[in-house]
């Protein structure tokens, strides 16, 4: 889910990867969708990865762990901090390194019970009154 450069470099290797399988009917590349889509997708999914390299603050992430869905992703950017210890966090953008994790979450139970629970708590982290708290002792208010 999200958008996409159709023509991007990494993109096209994907569409490739995807092609090269036959797994052109299990995998959909959705574009940007509607909130009510991208619940559905949430509700659905059994883990989310991104592997973006410009996730600003990562909402999609915190949205995937309120769906209790544990994240796999490449920590570019602000991802780290947004995941914290909540998710498996990817040094290189690699497709095999991030399938493997992705496999791992699914086949393993008690990390996938252990990542859920770890993103309901960072989920927590992000509520509106404690953000608005530790934002106004960061500006001294």
């Amino acid at each position: 889910m999200g958008g996409y450069d159709a023509s991007d470099r990494y993109f096209q290797e994907l569409k490739a990867r995807i092609a090269s399988r036959d797994l052109e009917e299990v995998v959909t590349m959705t574009g940007k969708v509607l909130d009510a889509e991208r619940d559905r997708h949430f509700r659905r999914s059994s883990v989310y990865v991104s592997v973006s390299k410009h996730e600003g603050f990562g909402v999609p992430l915190l949205e995937a762990m309120r769906f209790r869905l544990p994240v796999v992703a490449y920590a570019a950017a602000a991802i780290g901090e947004t995941v914290g210890a909540a998710g498996i966090l990817l040094q290189e953008r690699d497709l095999a390194e991030t399938a493997e994790a992705a496999a791992m979450v699914g086949e393993r139970t008690d990390l996938r019970e252990a990542l859920v629970i770890a993103g309901e708590r960072r989920v927590q982290d992000f509520d509106p009154d404690k953000v608005a708290e530790r934002t106004r002792q960061v500006l001294g208010l």
